[in-house]
């Protein structure tokens, strides 16, 4: 296994997007992607924290209580780290 999904199998958000949604809808293994796909959807997922009106957005401001708002900055500090490794 390449170490990009090694990496995206440890940003929860990630994996839980890729496993259940995109892999779901582009009838694709998780190990089909490309590491600028990986790479492009992070970005796009990191955008949404900052987003007004979006779950992210919503639940790093405690809009859902202060265990979301916890996983909320465990997940957006994730794929931070993740961007900063493959950028």
């Amino acid at each position: 296994m390449r170490k990009i999904v090694q990496d995206v199998i440890k940003c929860d958000e990630l994996f839980y997007v890729f496993e259940n949604q995109l892999c779901v809808d582009d009838n694709k293994d998780i190990n089909d992607y490309t590491d600028r796909e990986f790479l492009d959807e992070a970005r796009y997922r990191w955008k949404l924290y900052f987003e007004p009106g979006t779950t992210p957005y919503e639940m790093i401001n405690g809009e859902y209580g202060e265990e979301e708002q916890r996983v909320a900055i465990r997940e957006r500090n994730q794929i931070t780290n993740f961007i900063a490794k493959y950028a």
